[in-house]
């Protein structure tokens, strides 16, 4: 499948560049055989790696050998695990209190990509999408950020903003897609460029780029990691909620 390139007219919405990932992405996966073990296609899979590595020769490594599993310590799991469930229990409360009419939900998945806190609107008990107003928190428990990871976030919600919550580091960030519109235009048609080389390249010469980290990151000192992070999401909780509730009353007045 050819596709095309998009006319200055698309350009005034996500839909095209989004229906075109999509076709991109079962094609993909047609061609690769890439469906999970109940039938369904891994269109998230294939966006990841799209995203990940601008190499064909690596994209093409991760479709067609195995897998190898990074072991995690079970510490960076649990941390993460409990920043996501406190911040969705005290976030709701607070939204309660300050009379949003809205749900938090926490580990949310979507097509291409699973939100560690979503905040949604509500009118007449109905959940609303696509409105602008959804909130996207991603929690980061250690010094990562992955710019693929929240724009396919965007790709998902389009016209969302996101929070990214830097526990660790005592940061956040926020990213609006109205702000960046023109930015993420150009992201996804590049993603939908690498993707059509991938699919009618005739031949695709093969590469020798070490795209996996096969040594996990050990723990040094694993009680004072514990223990500066129980007492940094104590310091911060409060801030990232502030941020998120003045964003809602930003939102709610435009």
């Amino acid at each position: 499948m050819e596709y095309e390139q998009p006319s200055s007219a698309d350009y005034d919405t996500l839909d095209y560049l989004r229906s075109q990932i999509d076709d991109l992405c079962s094609d993909v996966v047609t061609k690769f055989n890439l469906y999970d073990s109940t039938g369904r296609p891994r269109n998230a899979f294939v966006l990841n790696a799209l995203t990940k590595h601008s190499c064909i020769g690596c994209i093409i490594n991760v479709f067609t050998q195995p897998y190898k599993w990074i072991d995690v310590d079970a510490i960076y799991k649990e941390n993460h695990r409990l920043a996501v469930n406190l911040l969705t229990e005290q976030l709701q409360h607070r939204l309660g209190e300050e009379g949003f009419n809205s749900i938090v939900q926490g580990e949310v998945e979507g097509d291409y990509g699973r939100v560690d806190v979503l905040i949604r609107p509500i009118s007449c008990g109905v959940l609303l999408r696509y409105r602008g107003s959804e909130i996207i928190i991603e929690v980061k428990t250690g010094k990562g950020l992955s710019y693929d990871q929240i724009f396919k976030y965007l790709i998902d919600w389009p016209n969302a903003t996101v929070i990214v919550w830097r526990v660790m580091m005592r940061q956040i960030l926020t990213i609006d897609q109205k702000t960046i519109n023109q930015f993420l235009l150009t992201y996804l048609e590049t993603i939908i460029q690498r993707g059509s080389r991938l699919l009618n390249g005739d031949k695709i010469t093969p590469c020798n780029h070490n795209y996996i980290n096969e040594k996990p990151y050990v723990i040094k000192n694993p009680q004072e990691l514990i223990n500066d992070f129980l007492l940094v999401l104590t310091e911060t909780l409060p801030n990232i909620i502030d941020t998120i509730l003045q964003k809602l009353k930003t939102i709610n007045q435009e």
